[in-house]
């Protein structure tokens, strides 16, 4: 049975091998050993047929391509390791060009004899023994019309000598051009694979290997190039041959199991559920043994363990096409593709294992297979590397988002605490208070000191609800207690506004059994969102008896939600509003402690009507000593305070905006200390009435305000105000250093971090008001000491908006931008100062706009050289007189090119010298008094700047 299958098998290789030679070879003679070829007509011929034969004594025919594996000469049988001598007669016309002989790979040496003269031998042949496993060029001169081609092949390595392809004759100038060709068709195949090999290895090195199918694809990629750069032309050989390095043909042997180990590896890592161990276990002690039989095996045993790795790489060829195809039966992801080609693979594996069985080499195609299929399998790695970097990329977005959140979270709970302990801080450092003063600012402080402990409790329960859970301790309570507490802690937040905190019950004896400390919890984070959220009108705390049970909410009269903004103020960390302050913690943290009360928070919020948050709790019955003893209250309780102006006073005024009543409670007695009249304002719409009616001579802002930020407080304002005429003292708790640039650049001439001294915030705002003051000074002064008219003429020539009227406001004189400015009302001019001959001069700033840092530093040197042209010197005269520049003569003619670099942004240096700067500025206002505030506004903002991040300047 298995001589009848191996007889058959030796059938059907010979008819592949005979249908590809006749594709493959010239036109041969019909007898042996003589071969015709028209040379003139074809350049090169393949010598595949009958060849004559010698071996001792014994004469015969062999075929070419083949072995002498269990062949006979003359009835003789030919041993495996033998030396046998083909020759054949090649008839072509006379030619007079030279002619090249291309013989195959030696199996294993070569001896040549053209026209009986050698020209070359190899291994056994040779003097030295060395071996050559490279085909042969051998260029000669052809002699008359017969060329005759003598070849002794020696074996003592292989199961069999021979020539396992056919020699190729032809002209030297088509032979070299088809070896150049197939050399770089080859090289291109080889690098192609040795380039995908070193990209899948260096991503897997980088990816400090996480992902092992980058690994066995790059293996499989460097087993194929080096596989298929020491087949065919061998360019491999060729050029490690400069190196003195000669690969053996056991070296391309390996790499077979290798190719396969790593293609068997990564299909298992992309369907691993089709893919059994046992056989992968199998694989990889097979090639594990055969690749040590390379090291340690030489010669004919070798050659039959190759035999033998061959039909195990051809089931497993089998096993892994198997295997692919049942991912696609189960629909994986690019399975179905796979299939395809690794049945592609498999024939031609198939076919190179069948036709090397006969001891025949016309070219493998296993490597055109494997690199189909690897350029496939890397389109595939590609699709999967994309893949997985999209989802990267969404993750990376994702944990940004959350790291923005995060970060968010964590300013707005610095915050939240910081502006309690300014109240604290602040009422704490007064000293000269009365009795009854005393008394209100204790109990502010301690209305303080709870909010602010349940701001902590808040926090704390975020790490229980993520471990152990929130525990609650439930005891009979009256509802109207808790609702009076309230109502008493928030009075102070909300007295500066429209707002009024309303009890509703039904009966004042309500009772519920909850746990006390969390059930304030609930009803302060409600409470809060509801007076952060409504600007005016009413918040109602209620309760009444539903279902056996009491139902008790919180109802307000604000702008209410959408769903979008329902879902995220229901999310951990977030808001429903971004415009406002908080942790945004109150939400969850209150469905929690409900949830452990057995309860749950409904929320029915309406755009535009407002929010409605209830609850439903056990009902509990009060006794003696439990029932509340204060006499009902419908209304938020009035309240002691330091007297505020309310109208707007006569004289110059400190403005405070800030929606913590407490906070403007506190900063009006700190800065009542300056003699200015102190309004305080909650509402920003109020504050900005009040400032375009007559702006006051300092703003003290928040930028955590409700509806809008500070941000574009601060940007709305420095449009029609300068620094000098409205000065801006931001004081926020927002400490990060982006805020603080950021309001410094829109324009604020300060920035404090709540909690402050009381101290440092006098001292600054006290700094501000004598910028001002000192402003007007200044201006006074030049008009008195310099001609008016003068001055006058000066300033209608510039673009800043100037005009000149009468004491009864009618216009005299103006330039155009004057004339616009006037008519949009002469309360935001800076200037207003009155003149000889009662006319009143009226100046208005240059429209101001966000600057970076660095152009900053450029229009302070501008506006330095602008004053100082003004003054009648030269720009030259100020860099000499300053002290800070060096000047050149450039041929007659004196030059700073330091100096002119700091006066334009495009030159502006990469690291600009800060000091030289400011030294420079200084210089012009101490020798001109009257240099303007434009430039000193520059100087204190470029200060302040540094102040915050001394590396602002330096150019990314």
């Amino acid at each position: 049975m298995a001589e009848n299958t191996t007889r058959l098998t030796n059938v059907v290789a010979g008819s592949i091998v005979g249908i590809l030679l006749l594709f493959s070879t010239a036109t041969y003679a019909e007898t042996a050993c003589h071969f015709d070829w028209d040379g003139h007509a074809e350049p090169f011929v393949a010598l595949a047929g009958p060849w004559c034969a010698t071996h001792d004594d014994a004469n015969g025919v062999l075929s070419i391509p083949g072995t002498w594996y269990n062949k006979k000469l003359a009835g003789q049988p030919i041993p495996g390791s033998a030396s046998v001598r083909y020759y054949v007669h090649v008839n072509h016309p006379e030619l007079t060009h030279p002619l090249v002989l291309r013989l195959p790979r030696p199996y294993d040496s070569y001896r040549l004899y053209v026209n009986g003269q050698m020209l070359l031998a190899t291994g056994h042949y040779r003097a030295d023994g060395a071996a050559e496993r490279y085909p042969h060029y051998i260029q000669f001169q052809p002699q008359g019309s017969v060329s005759t081609i003598e070849v002794d092949v020696y074996n003592q390595q292989f199961m069999a000598g021979g020539m396992r392809s056919p020699p190729r004759i032809g002209n030297a100038d088509s032979m070299y051009e088809s070896r150049a060709r197939a050399l770089a068709i080859e090289g291109f195949q080889s690098g192609l694979l040795a380039l995908m090999a070193f990209i899948q290895l260096a991503q897997f090195a980088a990816a400090r290997r996480v992902y092992a199918a980058q690994l066995f694809f790059g293996l499989t990629c460097l087993s194929v190039a080096i596989f298929s750069g020491l087949g065919g032309e061998q360019w491999l050989s060729l050029l490690l041959k400069h190196w003195g390095l000669a690969p053996d043909l056991a070296l391309r042997w390996a790499m077979i199991p290798l190719a396969i180990l790593g293609l068997t590896e990564f299909s298992s890592l992309l369907f691993p559920d089709e893919f059994h161990r046992r056989p992968r276990q199998w694989w990889r002690v097979i090639a594990g043994l055969f690749l040590i039989a390379c090291i340690v095996v030489d010669g004919r045993p070798l050659a039959l363990l190759f035999w033998l790795m061959e039909c195990a790489a051809l089931l497993m060829s089998a096993y892994v096409l198997y295997a692919t195809f049942l991912a696609a039966k189960h629909k994986r992801p690019g399975a179905l593709s796979l299939t395809v080609v690794y049945g592609i693979l498999f024939i031609t594996v198939m076919r190179d294992i069948a036709v090397d069985f006969q001891g025949q080499y016309l070219g493998n195609l296993g490597p055109t297979g494997m690199v189909i299929c690897l350029v496939w399998q890397g389109l595939l790695l590609a699709r999967q590397s994309a893949r997985d970097y999209k989802k990267s990329v969404d993750l990376v977005r994702q944990l940004e988002q959350a790291e923005a959140v995060k970060d968010e979270f964590l300013a707005n709970t610095s915050h939240e605490l910081r502006t309690p302990l300014q109240t604290i801080i602040g009422l704490a450092g007064i000293d000269s208070q009365v009795d009854d003063q005393r008394g209100h600012n204790a109990a502010l402080i301690g209305d303080t000191a709870r909010r602010l402990a349940l701001l902590v409790d808040d926090l704390m329960d975020l790490t229980r609800m993520r471990h152990q859970g929130i525990h609650v301790q439930a005891t009979p309570l009256a509802v109207r207690d808790e609702f009076e507490t309230l109502q008493q802690l928030f009075s102070p937040m909300i007295r500066h506004r429209d707002l009024r905190i309303v009890i509703d019950l039904t009966d004042d004896m309500l009772a519920v059994r909850a746990d006390p400390k969390r059930l304030r919890q609930v009803l302060y984070n409600l409470l809060g969102n509801a007076v952060k959220f409504t600007a005016e009108g009413d918040i109602t705390l209620y309760a009444y008896p539903c279902e056996g049970a009491i139902r008790i909410g919180v109802r307000d009269t604000g702008p209410g939600m959408g769903s979008k903004q329902l879902q995220l103020a229901r999310q951990r960390y977030q808001q429903g509003s971004i415009a406002s302050e908080g942790v945004g913690l109150g939400l969850p943290i209150s469905h929690g402690i409900l949830h452990a009360h057995g309860s749950a928070l409904e929320i029915n919020s309406t755009l535009g009507i407002g929010t409605d948050c209830h609850f439903l709790l056990p009902q509990a019955s009060l006794t003696q000593q439990t029932a509340p003893v204060r006499a009902p209250s419908q209304d938020s309780p009035p309240s002691t305070r330091a007297p505020i102006a309310d109208s707007l006073p006569e004289s110059d005024y400190i403005l405070l905006v800030d929606d913590d009543g407490c906070i403007l409670d506190t900063l009006t007695q700190v800065l009542s200390s300056l003699d200015y009249p102190v309004i305080a304002k909650s509402r920003v719409d109020d504050a900005l009435s009040l400032i375009n009616d007559r702006p006051p001579a300092l703003l003290v802002l928040d930028l955590m305000m409700p509806a809008v930020s500070g941000f574009e407080i601060v940007e709305m304002l420095r449009q029609h105000y300068s620094p000098s005429r409205l000065p801006i003292l931001v004081l926020s708790a927002r400490q990060a250093e982006s805020d603080q640039q950021r309001a410094l650049l829109l324009g604020a001439n300060d920035f404090l971090v709540k909690p402050c001294e009381p101290l440092e915030l006098c001292n600054r705002a006290e700094a501000q008001l004598a910028l001002r003051e000192n402003y007007r000074h200044r201006w006074l002064q030049r008009l008195e000491e310099q001609e008016q008219d003068h001055i006058i003429n000066e300033l209608l020539r510039s673009d800043r908006p100037v005009v000149v009227t009468n004491t009864q406001g009618k216009l005299l004189l103006g330039n155009e931008s004057g004339k616009k400015a006037i008519a949009s009302g002469r309360e935001q001019a800076e200037l207003n100062l009155p003149l000889q001959g009662q006319r009143r001069l009226l100046l208005w700033p240059t429209k101001h706009s966000q600057q970076s840092p660095r152009s900053l530093l450029v229009a302070a040197m501008r506006e330095a050289v602008r004053c100082w042209e003004e003054d009648g010197r030269s720009r030259i005269q100020l860099a000499e007189q300053s002290g800070q520049w060096r000047v050149q003569l450039d041929g007659s003619t004196a030059r700073s090119r330091t100096f002119d670099r700091y006066t334009s942004l495009a030159s502006l240096p990469k690291r600009p010298n800060v000091d030289r700067i400011i030294s420079t500025v200084r210089h012009v206002e101490q020798h001109l008094p009257a240099s303007g505030v434009e430039l000193q506004n520059l100087l204190a903002r470029i200060e302040a700047l540094r102040s915050v991040n001394p590396r602002v300047f330096i150019s990314q």
